[in-house]
């Protein structure tokens, strides 16, 4: 059990012992709110566990040009992690890579939500 899922066990139990508050329309609406926290904390934690897995994929997955990704396989960088472990300046240095392609592997990682060293 996640600490997520203890929030969402304590307020029920809150909510359940609570039963003779001034409004019942409170109480209801307080539910309400809390499975939709419970809900949006679910669908980010799936959103995190995709982003770890992609963490680890190929440089294809970001979906750059042909000359973009023939540049970083010709420094044998082939992962997104091994990517990341450049900075902007190490890059331009890559025969090959100019402007244009490193602001499209910028953007591409922040698709991703990761970044350059």
């Amino acid at each position: 059990m996640n600490d997520t899922d203890r929030l969402y066990e304590l307020f029920k139990i809150f909510l359940v012992q609570q039963p003779h508050t001034p409004s019942h329309k409170l109480v209801n609406e307080a539910q309400i709110a809390l499975n939709n926290f419970k809900r949006m904390a679910e669908e980010r934690e799936k959103h995190e566990e995709s982003m770890k897995a992609l963490s680890g994929a190929g440089i294809e997955a970001l979906d750059l040009t042909v000359r973009a990704e023939n540049c970083l396989k010709s420094e044998n960088i082939y992962t997104v992690d091994q990517l990341c472990q450049y900075s902007e300046r190490n890059l331009l240095k890559i025969n090959g890579m100019g402007r244009k392609a490193l602001n499209e592997v910028k953007e591409a990682l922040a698709k991703m939500g990761r970044t350059l060293r």
